[in-house]
């Protein structure tokens, strides 16, 4: 009797990078003279993390809604806007930069910091950072990075459907933090993990301060 072809998910840095490998795939099996294969599943690191979200919501692993990072961002604007004046936009993008690193760094969350530590900034995104997850509580949905802090405790514990493989393409540069314990996590679980890179060493202060000077990434 034939084995089923093994599940294979090849995930991607960012989405331009996914499509880029779905059109060279094609090309290749085009060449080689087949007119039908079985691709494996493609996708971005980002679109794969909301897929991993709706999975959680659908199987009860979570009880609030997951929302995007464009939905987030009108609730940092909500939080924000009652505080700072109108010709400040680039506070929101900050804030929300912000709370990204903390996560993908698993840095102490805002709420823990050393109050003796703090400028007058970082008191400030403290005390913002608490108002937008009691407004996601309140509202019974949860942002990507709180999602994605908590998603390697749980796929350790076995509690998500997984494929049995799954190839890293185009991650070049080493991991942060949140991202090296999430494919540690799929290691663990028994996943054939395929195209790590190097560990990253953070490198982040404990305490991270908001400078309106820092350029937007380009990710």
């Amino acid at each position: 009797m034939t084995q089923p072809p093994a599940q294979i998910l090849v995930l991607t840095p960012t989405a331009r990078l996914a499509r880029a490998e779905k059109r060279c795939l094609a090309s290749a099996r085009s060449e080689a003279g087949e007119s039908a294969w079985r691709a494996p599943e493609l996708l971005a690191l980002p679109s794969w993390l909301g897929d991993m979200a709706r999975q959680a919501l659908l199987s009860g692993i979570i009880d609030r809604v997951p929302i995007t990072s464009a939905q987030a961002r009108l609730l940092w604007q909500q939080v924000i806007d009652h505080d700072v004046f109108v010709g400040e936009p680039r506070v929101h993008a900050l804030c929300e930069r912000a709370w990204r690193k903390i996560h993908e760094y698993r840095l102490p969350q805002p709420h823990e910091w050393p109050e003796l530590l703090l400028s007058e900034d970082s008191r400030r995104f403290r005390d913002w950072a608490a108002k937008f997850d009691g407004l996601c509580r309140a509202r019974g949905v949860v942002d990507e990075w709180t999602f994605a802090a908590q998603l390697p405790e749980w796929i350790t514990s076995g509690r998500f459907v997984l494929p049995e493989r799954i190839e890293l393409v185009g991650f070049e540069r080493p991991p942060t933090p949140l991202f090296e314990a999430l494919f540690d996590a799929l290691a663990e679980a028994g996943i054939d993990l395929r195209g790590r890179s190097q560990r990253l060493e953070p490198t982040l202060p404990a305490t991270p301060e908001l400078q309106q000077f820092i350029a937007p990434d380009d990710e």
